[in-house]
């Protein structure tokens, strides 16, 4: 027996079949197997089209993270835990103006044994987190994220800014927000900043002035490793 989707139908083709030779439709099926007549087989098809809707599969419930009350519990454990303060006394970012907090696993199970950061969206919600981890010395094991990460550090400039410094990281632009009146923001690694000074280049090269592009990036570069290096120990 052949089942043809597409019109609802079978076929038999064995020749010992009673019904060989003709298409039976979805009724006639029915009838033909449970021996009913044609207003019962109608009648179990809808009570198998009811059974079927009646299904539902029901999801899991995804508890979203409020990220706000999480780093509220975090931010005075940065003060209360000797081990947090001296990281953070050793970076000279131990201040009472600083943004930031510190998991010792109490309050939240991810970023353990971090300082932690937020990074927000446009209106100032934290929408993820940042977490540097104090203990460790390894070069892969130190910046940690939430799922999904989002937002900026410290936050969204202002329309009104005139002067932003990118700088490499997170502590980076904490320590312009300590020791400046700049307006920073952070960009999460080298490979960001690296980019940011080849689209620079693109432009420059562009408005058909490559060879300009390439020594202002790197006059950009030196100035501002010097100077911040030099007065305020920034790694720019």
């Amino acid at each position: 027996m052949q089942v043809y989707a597409e019109t609802n139908t079978v076929f038999c083709f064995s020749g010992n079949c009673t019904k060989n030779g003709k298409a039976i439709d979805t009724i006639q099926f029915i009838q033909d197997k449970e021996n009913l007549s044609k207003h019962e087989a109608i009648k179990k098809a809808e009570s198998l089209i009811s059974n079927g809707t009646q299904t539902v599969i029901q999801k899991p419930i995804i508890q979203v993270e409020n990220l706000n009350d999480i780093f509220q519990k975090l931010k005075p454990i940065l003060y209360s835990s000797s081990k947090a303060r001296a990281y953070a006394e050793s970076r000279n970012i131990y201040n009472a103006k600083l943004e930031a907090g510190y998991n010792n696993g109490t309050h939240y199970g991810k970023l353990k044994n971090c300082m932690v950061f937020p990074l927000k969206d446009k209106s100032g919600t934290i929408v993820s987190l940042y977490g540097r981890n104090i203990e460790s010395k390894g070069k892969d094991d130190r910046h940690f994220y939430t799922m999904n990460r989002k937002g900026l550090y410290p936050n969204y400039p202002s329309q009104e800014t005139e002067t932003l410094i990118i700088t490499e990281s997170i502590i980076d632009s904490v320590t312009l927000q300590l020791y400046t009146t700049y307006t920073s923001l952070a960009l999460y690694g080298t490979n960001v900043l690296i980019f940011l000074f080849r689209l620079f280049k693109f432009e420059m090269r562009s408005n058909n002035d490559y060879h300009l592009g390439n020594v202002q990036c790197i006059k950009f570069a030196k100035r501002h490793h010097l100077r911040w290096r030099k007065h305020h120990q920034l790694r720019l």
